[in-house]
């Protein structure tokens, strides 16, 4: 055998010893990426900015990392509903893991469809889509929160003879808001209060245009003698930027109840602006989102289809069932003291 031949021949066996030791090591290389790979769940919300503050947001990603997921909040710019069904797009093209949607309205309810049909599990949170293929809702009682903030207003107008109420809603369409509404006049025919009620105001989630609402409704028609926010939206700002409405509330002329309980609302409520605020559970809404989506999208833990919430009533001086503004604030946006126990189907109301 010549040097030649023989070079060739441990060239050879050198190759195949190369290929061999490839070929174990690449299904090696796979099976460890796979295992590192967390899950990937996003939650698409109604909006791009966070309304839950920092000392939250931290809560959620300890829950995600105890979890092993890979969980992010991301949300369109304005409320967009476009830019919304987008991003649910998106993701299904990404082929994430799983999808929490809060729902701007009906295009949403499509997307969530599409994206179940095209194999991505989706839970509901906050808002939902209850004729749509979701796999689960967790959030609160729309309707129980509309009537509750009715329990509110009637106990502000016992005894005051016949009211004209405006109601303030933020994107016509949005199944969350609609119940709201439906709940708080379902309420108050079950309470049999004599109630006339005006044509309802979108303001489209945005501050300035449900101040705006509320204002120029109060300077067209002094008769208005109550107002139902469904959310939070006017009572971002300060007393100064509703003169009117805080100016007919103290003199007993108007009375203003809502959804949601934000600190500039809260001190509407502490100075009499406000009679009453209806809170949804703050901290499952935010850090429980994230264990619900993957227990029920991710390992198929069975919930029921409607995942509900308890309220918290406040009102100035807080009283049975209730708790006062003062102390809810402190509660909630001092302390932080949210609860954030971990989900479980028992918490289902």
């Amino acid at each position: 055998m010549s040097n030649f031949t023989s070079g060739k021949l441990r060239c050879s066996a050198l190759l195949a010893s190369a290929l061999l030791v490839a070929s174990s090591v690449v299904p090696m290389t796979s099976a460890a990426y796979a295992q590192d790979k967390k899950p990937v769940i996003r939650y698409v919300f109604k909006f791009s900015t966070k309304w839950w503050p920092p000392e939250i947001d931290k809560k959620i990603q300890e829950n995600a990392a105890r979890l092993g997921v890979d969980y992010e909040v991301v949300g369109p710019e304005n409320g967009d509903i476009a830019k919304q069904v987008e991003m649910i797009e998106n993701y299904v093209s990404d082929k994430v893991d799983a999808l929490v949607v809060s729902s701007l309205g009906p295009a949403t309810c499509q997307a969530v469809d599409d994206a179940i049909a095209a194999g991505v599990p989706v839970v509901m949170g906050d808002g939902d889509c209850s004729e749509s293929t979701r796999l689960g809702y967790y959030g609160s009682n729309n309707l129980s929160l509309g009537a509750d903030a009715a329990t509110l207003f009637a106990e502000a107008v016992k005894d005051k003879g016949h009211q004209r109420v405006l109601v303030v809603t933020g994107t016509p369409g949005a199944q969350n808001l609609q119940e709201r509404e439906q709940g708080f006049k379902d309420k108050v025919k079950d309470l049999a209060l004599d109630v006339e009620f005006l044509p309802t105001i979108p303001c489209y989630e945005d501050t300035q245009k449900a101040i705006d609402a509320i204002e120029s409704s109060l300077r067209a028609d002094p008769s208005i003698t109550a107002v139902y926010v469904t959310a939070l939206w006017p009572f971002q700002a300060s007393a100064a930027s509703l003169p009117l409405m805080t100016a007919k509330a103290k003199e007993g002329k108007l009375v203003v109840v809502n959804v949601d309980a934000f600190p500039n609302g809260l001190k509407l409520v502490e100075d009499g602006y406000i009679y009453g605020q209806v809170s949804q559970n703050l901290g499952q809404l935010t850090a429980g989102m994230v264990e619900y989506a993957n227990q029920v999208a991710l390992n198929g833990v069975k919930y029921p289809s409607v995942c509900n919430l308890a309220n918290q009533l406040i009102t100035k001086d807080g009283g049975s069932g209730r708790i006062s503004a003062a102390e809810f604030n402190k509660k909630i946006w001092t302390d932080f003291d949210w609860d954030t126990h971990p989900v479980q189907v028992t918490d289902c109301q």
